[in-house]
């Protein structure tokens, strides 16, 4: 589900049909501040996974009480791990390396290749004004490709060069300093074998950043995919070329941005060509494809398994004779103060007068993993006849989430 009310959305075009991949929102962290998460999944047997974690920080991460090392210095954090049946305890750390607003992914993979994204890419000195940086990567293509295409995103003035051609060319122009681009090119000039990709930057002064996303498919349907990555190198003017340094933080670097861009963020897969498996499997409803298993659907239980009640309460709307109420867990419903039976499916008949609106009550013992929200699987739902409501709000009625008409007749 994502973060609700999430202000990584555009306030001029909200979500854009798309759940943001970072679905833990810890606000403005200090450079050198640390915020530590933890929680549980359950898992029916033991299982070797990938355990995916996306954040602009450092990382520490921890499975049943055992550190997993190896974290590489970007953003994203493909760590082998051993889950074993019953409970397992997940828990990371990020540290921030510099002030930013501090969100962050992740997702338990059976397939990392498919969930692998390109990184923003930097290089591993400092700037110098008016040089020439060229980032490069030599592609094996198996195939000659029928359709190809190249995106690229950068914050500084870029040619893109395919075989030593120029494909295109951004930036230069935009009266936004600091914003990055993303274009996507067509490429014609890609063959069976060796191919090469140079990026052309202009140094402006700012540690240059750009990241690459590239898909080619053959005239039998075969699929070819490239992205910016730790293979990639990187040389100044005529000098050695040397592998480039991945940047953490994946739009506004604060070293060179101004102070308000530390709360500025975009989703990390605006850049993206293609869609990759989301970290959340249940967002794909919003996308073109379903999601197709890459991801494990694993519950996380901040509880440990531990044994809890939780309540809900609202208004029942004006005129509701049933209800539903797709509870994960076992509950049960009071309506003004009364018992109503609920079903195995979570019917209610509502007795009384329900010609005016009514208190629900609800008391929840969850299953795994429920809380809050996801203690229900669905809206609820009602039977509705006619009942009485004065004109005004019908947020004060029961009515807040609710989306169509409603026909007033005055006797």
């Amino acid at each position: 589900r994502g973060v609700r009310r999430d202000p990584i959305h555009l306030a001029s075009l909200g979500p854009n049909g798309h759940v943001p991949e970072e679905f833990l929102l810890f606000g403005r962290t200090e450079k050198g501040q640390g915020v530590q998460f933890r929680t549980s999944v359950w898992m029916e047997e033991a299982i070797a996974v990938a355990l995916a974690l996306g954040a602009p920080a450092a990382k520490r991460l921890w499975v049943n009480g055992q550190e997993i090392g190896g974290a590489p210095t970007g953003y994203l954090w493909m760590a082998p791990v051993q889950l074993q049946a019953g409970l397992n305890v997940i828990e990371f750390r990020l540290v921030a390396e510099q002030t930013l607003n501090m969100r962050c992914s992740w997702a338990l993979v059976r397939n990392p290749q498919r969930y692998a994204r390109p990184e923003w890419m930097t290089t591993p000195d400092e700037p110098q004004m008016h040089s020439g940086i060229t980032f490069a990567c030599d592609l094996e293509l198996p195939f000659t490709p029928a359709h190809a295409t190249i995106q690229v995103g950068a914050d500084a003035p870029c040619r893109v060069v395919v075989n030593g051609v120029e494909m295109g060319r951004q930036g230069g122009f935009d009266p936004y300093y600091s914003t990055a681009r993303v274009q996507p090119y067509p490429i014609s000039n890609l063959t069976a074998g060796k191919n090469r990709i140079e990026l052309q930057i202009q140094d402006m002064g700012r540690r240059v950043a750009v990241v690459v996303d590239g898909a080619a498919t053959g005239v039998d349907g075969e699929r070819f995919a490239w992205f910016s990555g730790p293979t990639w190198q990187v040389r100044r003017d005529g000098g050695a070329a040397l592998p480039v340094q991945l940047r953490r933080r994946q739009w506004v670097d604060m070293q060179y941005d101004f102070v308000e861009s530390a709360l500025f963020d975009m989703d990390p897969s605006y850049a993206h060509l293609w869609r990759r498996p989301h970290p959340l499997p249940a967002a794909n409803w919003l996308e073109d494809a379903p999601a197709d298993g890459s991801v494990i659907a694993a519950t996380p239980d901040a509880f440990a398994g531990s044994t809890r009640i939780e309540w809900l309460a609202w208004t029942v709307p004006p005129g509701a004779v049933a209800m539903v109420a797709p509870v994960a867990g076992s509950a049960r419903l009071w309506i003004d103060g009364k018992e109503a039976r609920l079903d195995e499916a979570g019917r209610a008949q509502l007795d009384g007068d329900g010609g005016h609106s009514r208190s629900a009550v609800l008391r929840v013992e969850p299953e795994r993993g429920a809380s809050g929200g996801c203690l229900l699987r669905g809206p609820i739902t009602y039977e509705l006849g006619v009942g009485k409501m004065a004109p005004g709000l019908w947020g004060d009625h029961g009515l807040e989430s609710y989306s169509g008409g409603v026909r007033y007749r005055r006797q």
